[in-house]
């Protein structure tokens, strides 16, 4: 029996054991069950969060990307907040490339991207850096202002509209710097066509700049450091009428030289700081008067003292005129003054006549009036003969308190005389008599002049230049010398060798005079930049070809990078250079290996820095 009850005690322990372990093996399943959903669960919870936190990233990056592009001088950022972990439980990271935006568990167990256009071809932007940790709880996303060390327009016609570019033309090589003149770092060649026929010695020559012809962040702010040189060194004199960088305005400058046919160069140095001026309009013109002094150039014809200086300017009332004691001479020659009249009786006039006679010059002269007249022998723009001859008007008013330039042209067969608004330079009016002048020439006097009471009138300045041309008033334009600015050129940028590049061709509007290399395969057109500072730098060039579809064309950054370029007809490509590392002087040539030896260049900017879309965890 005792057998029967020990046999029975290990069967009950045996199931108790039994049961025990069943019931383990239930528990650890079912949890082990419940463990691996409440990580599926969390997985897909974490997947989600991910997903979103990499739209959120990709959207962030196109938004900068686009706001670059279209506000390229602009800093742009933005910030994005984040959970430091993925459903409070797993730690993530965030990286990024050009096409995709990654966020990944430190685990490997989620890996969730988005999309994003490749910023790379897209933008001409690259990445600062691609891997930042979720643990800071917020992404800063930025692309700042890439400062501009250059930026060239090849070409002699404006195909830039951003006025700080710089023009670049087949003149643009340094190897005639004059010597004196070495601490001047910039310099144009210009180019002065002579439709006249003949050279002329000591003749006025107007050179004109403007935002689309000259960048004036280049010069000083006053001009002072301009100097002028002829084709074989010798300086030249000038005189700044007016200059006028950062507005609408026109700078005008007057150089005196020596034109020959059918056309001269000459150079304008600038870029010296220290320069000190040296306009000169004594030097530059054959007569000349500022009224910054006195008036002993003068015989003064006085109505009422109403002759005097006033803050720099020459002030004539109620008739009063100026005469010069000097005469002008043999030549044709060009009379201009900057005038205005106040009040309601207007004139400001000018006059030509062969003696000294103080009383009354303008009585047995010819007289330019300008002004508003009411009585019919003067009227608002005359030509009149010792005031006997019939006048020629022109009806449009002299506007009151307004600057005006007066034109008299004395060319020995007729008086041509033109008014101009003096701001914007448009024609106020115009005239050609036939009397001629010449019995004038060689002893006649001149001078600023008022002919009726009631009248105020002041004159800025007066000067007398050469002149050579038959002309008329309805073409007074016609058969004068133009200066045209032909390209840039540095101590510290060139072409090396410019005979193989050319700023004269014409290609459809495509790249209107723009600069053409004109390479064969393996002897390139080498453009050189010198003394960059050591630093990383991005360089973007435009280019093209009018009519061919293209391959073979090289850009190369020589010792650096190379790149081929397929020219699509008609269309203008970018080719870009990105955070590349430069130290001194940078080559770079153009060539062509395909037998082609032409194409075009439109321009090149170069900016410093890391052209780079910045990305940082945190603030």
């Amino acid at each position: 029996m005792s057998f029967i009850k020990n046999k029975l005690g290990v069967s009950h322990q045996l199931g108790y054991m039994l049961t025990l372990s069943l019931t383990t093996v239930i528990i650890a399943v079912t949890l082990i069950t419940t463990n691996s959903l409440i990580d599926q669960r969390a997985k897909n919870a974490g997947e989600i969060y991910a997903e979103n936190i990499a739209n959120k990233v990709a959207s962030s990056v196109i938004n900068v990307c686009v706001m670059k592009e279209q506000y390229p001088n602009a800093n742009y950022s933005t910030l994005i907040n984040l959970p430091q972990k993925l459903v409070d439980r797993f730690s993530y990271y965030i990286e990024i490339d050009n096409n995709a935006v990654h966020v990944k568990t430190n685990d490997g167990f989620i890996h969730e991207q988005s999309t994003i256009y490749n910023i790379t071809t897209k933008n001409s932007l690259g990445l600062s850096t691609t891997k930042v940790t979720g643990g800071y709880g917020a992404i800063n996303i930025s692309c700042r202002f890439f400062d501009y060390k250059y930026k060239f327009d090849f070409g002699v016609n404006s195909s830039q509209k951003d006025k700080d570019f710089t023009k670049i033309s087949n003149y643009s090589n340094n190897r005639f710097w004059k010597n004196n003149l070495n601490n001047w770092l910039y310099r144009t060649a210009i180019k002065i066509s002579n439709p006249i026929g003949v050279d002329i010695d000591d003749y006025q020559i107007l050179i004109q700049l403007n935002d689309s012809n000259f960048n004036y962040d280049l010069a000083n702010s006053n001009g002072s450091d301009l100097r002028f040189i002829d084709s074989i060194g010798n300086s030249l004199d000038y005189w700044i009428e007016r200059w006028h960088p950062r507005d609408t305005h026109t700078s005008r400058i007057w150089v005196e030289l020596n034109l020959t046919t059918p056309e001269s160069i000459i150079y304008m140095y600038y870029g010296n700081p220290l320069a000190h001026p040296v306009s000169d309009g004594e030097k530059t013109f054959i007569f000349f008067d500022d009224f910054s002094g006195n008036l002993n150039k003068w015989y003064q014809y006085k109505v009422d003292d109403g002759v005097s200086i006033v803050d720099g300017e020459l002030k004539l009332i109620n008739g009063s005129a100026l005469n010069s004691i000097t005469t002008i001479g043999n030549e044709p020659c060009v009379i201009e003054t900057k005038a205005k009249t106040i009040g309601d009786a207007r004139e400001a006039s000018l006059f030509a006549r062969n003696d000294e006679s103080t009383p009354a010059p303008y009585d047995h002269s010819f007289l330019f009036a300008s002004g508003n007249f009411s009585f019919a022998e003067k009227k608002n723009l005359s030509i009149l003969k010792d005031n006997n001859l019939p006048p020629k008007d022109y009806s449009q008013n002299y506007v009151n308190s307004a600057w005006n330039r007066l034109v008299y042209i004395i060319n020995g067969t007729d008086s041509v005389v033109a008014r101009y608004f003096y701001e914007n330079y448009t024609i106020n009016g115009a005239l050609t008599d036939s009397n001629s002048t010449a019995s004038y020439q060689g002893s006649t006097h001149f001078g600023p002049c008022t002919t009726k009471t009631g009248v105020t009138a002041y004159y800025d300045w007066i000067f007398v230049r050469n002149y050579k041309a038959d002309i008329t008033a309805s073409k007074i334009e016609d058969s004068i010398p133009i200066s045209h600015l032909c390209g840039t050129e540095s101590r510290n940028f060139e072409w090396e060798i410019n005979d193989r590049v050319s700023s004269d061709r014409y290609y459809n509007g495509l790249i209107e005079y723009d600069y053409i290399c004109n390479s064969s395969a393996g002897n390139p057109a080498r453009f050189i930049i010198k003394n960059l500072t050591a630093g990383r730098y991005s360089f973007v060039f435009t280019v093209g070809h009018p009519n061919m579809i293209i391959d073979g064309m090289e850009i190369e950054l020589v010792g650096i990078s190379t790149k081929s370029i397929p020219l699509c007809q008609n269309k203008i490509s970018s080719v870009l250079f990105r955070n590349i590392d430069v130290s001194g002087d940078l080559i770079i040539e153009f060539d062509d290996t395909s037998g082609n030896y032409f194409w075009a260049v439109g321009s090149l900017t170069i900016q410093k820095g890391d052209r780079v879309v910045n990305i940082r965890g945190g603030n």
